[in-house]
This record gives structure tokens, C-alpha cells and sequence, in this order.
């Protein structure tokens, strides 16, 4: 099979973005200007690195997204975010051969000394300020003080640290030279000190629940709170709640300063999911009195899959759905948006369904209650005494499949706690008389091949990526067959360097 073929019977590919920037700093002016152009398939490019923190600072952002049909969005400041020392623009909203022109103007940034190493994190402290109504999330009254400290190793070596976006009252502290900016530190450790820096801020708008991944010698203390958690098991059984890693914890505030915090975030999710449900998308014209079953439900799952593709804008919860109208109307969806257009299309054909978020099996369980990490989501339809699960964000999966980071994984409802364990898969290999590799994988193992090919660029020597997978340096991919059959077993012939 040639590489036009695979790509063929893929049906779906990874899209390319053909773009030209240009940057300039002139008498501390930065101006940055992308034109570009999106390939066909799932879009990579939803995510433009605009600049570092240290370099550039944005004061103004025009998007334009232009459609074949030439009708134009036009998207500003609020699709820009600061995270991790870089500005990023987010545009989810690009689809299959769509063109696109940024601009971004802005300023110089702090020019502080260039960052020579990463600082290791060793401790972090967060101290709940009392409330006697304590309300969370975006509009609430909670305060959290949070400060952490830092280790830098070299002698004389530059380390940047930022706060996070919405945090007041900035302080940086150490026995280094110090430079500070409205967004963040940058801290030179000299030779005399232990390399020991802190920073702190004042959080607004914090959740009740968390989750922290602790490296091998951080602690983290947590005052003036009750908490239920999972994973790392608590150091001490009195005063602050203190968790040595390495390892992950999860925690969900049950009482700040006496007053307990009650936990409605199941019901919250549900009500989330009905109200921005109404009105209702309609499935279409297409399945106007069609009797669809379980054995046709794979094109109500494409449909799903050709009307938006899976995308998230920064700093938005995965549980918190968008309108589904709107969602469908921009061409993107969050796993759970996608699960909850899914399952109103089944319901309008007579299925019972029901949209689940799952939080991969990879991450471990969240503490019970907490809505945390459930980035997926699938599926649940009966009908006429007969079940499926279903995943409309992953695109090669057949019915019946999900993406394997979800089988055995966490759910976020009141009756289904987690998704069963991965079904039975094959993958076998076998080196036959005439010197050739034949492969053949059923199950996850056919749908992560699909995946991976998926997942290579346009431009890779995908014929030759998909032989060495198997047959190693220099192997040459003869046959392919049941890659576009989404669900069936792949059967790959190979034939080894030796051969060639």
C-alpha cells in the first residue's frame, strides 16, 4: 500500500499548518504577524507560541479565521494567556483548510538575565484565610495565601519564576540577586547562599477540590482547612494537612475554619449538562424517520465527529459545558461537549444514553466528590435490550471502542464509578518461510496503531515509520489491510532490512 493509500484508508489524517511569521523588536516595540494555512484532518495548530514572558509583553491581538466561503471570526485579547514563562494564543476555532492572520503588538518584557536551569521544587505551603460564608470558584470570597519555595543548584545560575495569572499580592524572597516584574522573579543564586528562594501570591476564585503532583523531596501543607484525599497518605494525623512525595494527592475542602463546605459538584455537573442542553441540537434531516439501532449507530457517532472536532479553550473546566448550540455552531468541542451532543442525537432516535466523563486510568483516583482531571469522555447507549459505549473524540475509534487511556479509568457520576477494564486484545507476530513479517493486532492493539499513525505528521515517511514499529531500522511495509475497517484487525506484512 502506498503512502497516498494509507493516508486514504486512514480517512482521517493529521493536518499540517503551512505558516509564515514574522517577528520584529524595534525600539522595544514587538509586533508578530502569522499568516497561515491548515491542512486537512485533525488540527495541530490550534496553539500559537506568540513569545516569552522574559522577551515581550502583549498589548493588543487581532485573529481573523477566514472559512473557504470567505466568511470571517475575528478574535481578540481574550484568546491570549501567560503560562509557564510563554504567551500562547488559543484558536480552537480552525477547521480543515481554513486560513488564518494573526498580529499581536506589545512591548518589551523585563529582559532579566537569560534562564540558565529550572529550579527544583521543595515545599509549598497554602494557608486558607478565614470566612464565615466561605463560597468558591470564580465568584467567590475564599482567599488562599500560597508560597513556595524553590531550590537552585548552580552556583551563579539564573532562574525564572512566574506568578499565575489572576493572583495578587506578589512577593519574591532569597539569599540571591533578585529581579522582579509585575508577572514574575528572576533570582541569581551567588556563591555564599544555600540556593533557597520563595515566592508567594494571594490566590482568588479557588476551587474546593485540587490535585498536585509532589517530585521526590516536596512537601506540601495545606492550613486552616479540613480535607478528604487520595493518593498520598497524610504525614501527620494532627494540625495542618502535610503530604511528603513523591506521588500525587488529590483534595477536596470539607470544612475552612469550622464551616463546612458542602460538596454539590455531581449535581452541579448534571444541571450543567440539561441547562446548556436547551434548546436542544437537533440531529438533522438525514435521520428523519430512519429506524437507526445499535448495529447503525456508528454513522449518528460520525456525524457527531464530521459537526465538530475535540479542542478546549485555557483556563476552562472540562466539566463545564458551552451552550450545545454554540458548541456545534463553532466547529470545536470539549470531550464532554462532544459526549453531550452525542447523547441528545440518540435520545431523539429512541436510544437511552447517557454522557460520562472519565479521568484516564493513568492519573489514579481523585478523591470521591471531586472533579478533577476527567478530561475524556464517553458514551453509554441501550436499545431494544442491547449496550454499547462510544467515543466521539477519539476519531479511529469503531463502536464498541474507546481511547485506551479511558478503559478502567475513574467516572465523574452518582451511579457509575468506572468504565470496565480494556477488553481482550491480540497482537501477534510471525516470521514466516519466505522470510516475511506478518503482524496482526485485534482490539486496543489495533486502535493504538491507528492512533499512531494518526498521530504522524504529513510530511513523515509514514510507510517506512509503520515497518520500522515492527520490523526495526530499515524494514520495508509490504501489505497493510484493515486500517480504514475502524473496530476490525489490522494485518501488516513486513518484510525485514534482510530482505531489502
Amino acid at each position: 500500500m502506498t503512502l497516498f493509500a494509507l493516508v486514504l484508508a486512514l480517512g482521517v489524517s493529521r493536518a499540517d499548518c503551512v505558516v509564515q511569521r514574522t517577528g520584529r523588536l524595534v525600539n522595544g516595540v514587538f509586533t508578530l504577524e502569522v499568516d497561515g494555512r491548515v491542512g486537512p484532518g485533525p488540527v495541530p495548530c490550534r496553539e500559537l507560541l506568540v513569545g516569552f514572558g522574559n522577551d515581550v509583553v502583549p498589548t493588543s491581538v487581532r485573529a481573523e479565521i477566514r472559512q473557504w466561503d470567505d466568511t470571517r471570526t475575528v478574535l481578540g485579547e481574550e484568546r491570549l494567556y501567560f503560562a509557564d514563562g510563554a504567551w500562547r494564543l488559543s484558536l480552537p476555532e480552525l477547521q480543515d483548510e481554513v486560513r488564518f492572520s494573526v498580529r499581536v503588538d506589545g512591548e518589551r518584557g523585563p529582559s532579566w538575565p537569560a534562564e540558565t536551569e529550572t529550579p527544583l521544587r521543595v515545599a509549598t505551603r497554602l494557608d486558607w484565610l478565614p470566612h464565615r460564608k466561605p463560597t468558591f470558584g470564580p465568584d467567590g470570597n475564599v482567599l488562599v495565601k500560597e508560597e513556595r519555595v524553590y531550590k537552585v543548584e548552580g552556583q551563579g545560575s539564573v532562574a525564572h519564576l512566574w506568578f499565575p495569572e489572576g493572583t495578587t499580592d506578589h512577593q519574591c524572597h532569597g539569599g540571591t540577586q533578585v529581579f522582579k516584574h509585575e508577572r514574575g522573579c528572576a533570582f541569581v543564586r551567588e556563591a555564599e547562599t544555600e540556593g533557597l528562594v520563595r515566592i508567594s501570591w494571594l490566590n482568588t476564585g479557588f476551587s474546593s477540590s485540587m490535585e498536585w503532583e509532589l517530585g521526590p523531596e516536596e512537601s506540601l501543607v495545606l492550613g486552616g482547612i479540613t480535607v478528604a484525599s487520595a493518593g498520598i497518605e497524610r504525614a501527620s494525623k494532627s494540625g495542618p494537612a502535610r503530604f511528603n512525595g513523591p506521588g500525587a494527592v488529590s483534595i477536596r475542602v470539607t470544612a475552612l475554619d469550622g464551616v463546612a463546605v458542602p460538596n454539590t459538584a455531581l449535581q452541579d455537573v448534571e444541571y450543567g449538562a440539561r441547562a446548556q442542553s436547551m434548546p436542544e441540537p437537533s440531529v438533522g434531516l438525514t435521520f428523519k424517520g430512519v429506524e437507526v439501532t445499535i448495529d447503525d449507530v456508528d454513522a449518528v457517532v460520525q456525524h457527531v465527529r464530521s459537526q465538530v472536532v475535540s479542542g478546549s479553550l485555557p483556563g476552562s473546566h472540562p466539566l463545564k459545558p458551552r451552550s450545545l448550540m454554540a458548541a456545534r455552531s463553532s466547529g470545536w468541542a470539549t470531550p464532554f461537549e462532544a459526549a453531550l451532543i452525542l447523547t441528545r442525537y440518540l435520545e431523539q432516535l429512541g436510544f437511552t444514553a447517557k454522557a460520562l466523563p472519565v479521568r484516564p486510568k493513568a492519573k489514579g483516583a481523585a478523591v470521591g466528590g471531586a472533579p478533577l482531571g476527567f478530561v475524556g469522555a464517553v458514551v453509554y447507549a441501550e436499545k431494544d435490550g442491547r449496550s454499547v459505549w462510544l467515543d466521539p473524540s477519539c476519531r479511529v475509534c469503531g463502536v464498541g471502542e474507546v481511547s485506551p487511556a479511558l478503559w478502567g479509568g475513574q467516572v465523574f457520576d452518582e451511579f457509575i464509578k468506572a468504565l470496565p477494564e480494556a477488553p481482550q486484545f491480540d497482537h501477534t507476530q510471525v516470521l514466516d518461510g519466505d522470510g516475511m513479517l506478518r503482524v496482526s493486532l485485534t482490539g486496543t492493539a489495533a486502535l493504538r496503531l491507528r492512533q499512531t499513525i494518526m498521530g504522524m505528521a504529513m510530511d513523515a515517511p509514514r510507510e517506512k515509520l509503520i515497518a520500522e514499529l515492527f520490523g526495526g531500522q530499515g524494514a520495508r511495509l509490504t501489505s497493510i489491510d484493515g486500517l480504514s475497517d475502524f473496530g476490525s484487525p489490522i494485518h501488516v506484512v513486513i518484510a525485514p532490512q534482510s530482505l531489502k
